[in-house]
């Protein structure tokens, strides 16, 4: 399983940046972990790759953020990648 860990700020350099990470993930058919927990501003492209991680690999989102767990609300995502907790935290 692949671990990485997202920027506070989640916009579109941010994207450009994960992007290859995420695409060697995909290439190699393996697990993806996203840590979402420092993340303080998510915007449009950053919501759209948490979308395509969420159809193109196995991926899910470890602690997100209020930030991002708010705003993927205000945007009515519904299948993002699945969230669970930080390791050790209760649920």
């Amino acid at each position: 399983m692949r671990h990485i860990e997202l920027p506070p700020v989640m916009d579109g350099q941010a994207v450009a940046r994960l992007a290859p990470l995420l695409r060697a993930a995909m290439d190699a058919g393996e697990a993806v972990t996203l840590h979402g927990s420092g993340v303080v501003q998510i915007g449009q492209a950053g919501l759209q790759m948490l979308l395509a991680a969420a159809r193109s690999v196995e991926a899910r989102l470890e602690a997100p953020s209020e930030s991002l767990a708010g705003m993927a609300a205000l945007a009515g995502l519904q299948s993002l990648p699945p969230f669970v907790p930080a390791q050790g935290v209760a649920a």
